[in-house]
């Protein structure tokens, strides 16, 4: 073998050892720096989401938040009340007894026109007119079930309000009614200077159950 060869190759064996022996030197440097280095997080951190179970053993999104509730405007309180006062009313009015006069009329007074009086009184006449006091035990109840405005709007000088009632007759005795009979009352409001509402027309009638 030439002597240049000879050299080359025991030049490289050499380099080799030292490279193996610096390794060995800075291998338990370079742990050590590892070691004490920060962790490499990610830029940006996200929650994780919750998940609910689903049927069958699924995995889903946790629910979203319910919608907050916006209160109602003074104007659609003061809409449903009124919508209220028309369901109490005909029930007030169409509650009682040939015994008391249908007193129902007299405390709806109140809640009338002048005008509205006199239907109210009118009606009252006719019902003690048909079932005197003195005659057989007659009385009627009524339940109103829905109200709507049905002409103009809340607010209007004037409006009309249907009522729909289911009305009981009884010879006396309000918990074994005799007859009953599906009821639609068509109220008249009119607005009055205090923005209040009042009765000014009551019609009264028979609807098929």
């Amino acid at each position: 073998m030439d002597k240049r060869i000879k050299l080359a190759f025991v030049i490289l064996c050499g380099l080799l050892l030292v490279g193996i022996g610096l390794y060995f030197i800075a291998s338990p440097i370079l742990e050590e720096r590892r070691a004490t280095s920060p962790l490499n997080l990610p830029g940006e951190i996200r929650p994780s989401v919750a998940r609910t179970s689903q049927p069958g053993g699924a995995v889903g999104k946790t629910a979203p938040a319910p919608a907050k509730l916006e209160p109602a405007s003074p104007e659609t309180v003061a809409r449903e009340l009124l919508q209220y006062h028309a369901r109490a009313l005909v029930e007030r009015i169409g509650s009682g007894s040939n015994r008391d006069g249908f007193r129902g009329y007299r405390d709806a007074m109140l809640d009338a026109t002048k005008d509205g009086r006199v239907v109210l009184q009118r009606e009252q006449a006719e019902l003690q007119k048909k079932h005197p006091a003195t005659g057989s035990a007659f009385g009627i109840s009524t339940r109103a079930v829905s109200s709507q405005i049905v002409e103009g709007e809340f607010g209007n000088a004037r409006l009309v309000m249907l009522v729909q009632a289911i009305q009981r007759e009884d010879a006396g005795e309000p918990s074994a009614p005799i007859r009953a009979q599906a009821k639609e009352v068509r109220m008249t409001y009119v607005k009055q200077s205090d923005e209040t509402y009042l009765i000014e027309v009551l019609e009264w009638k028979d609807v098929g159950l």
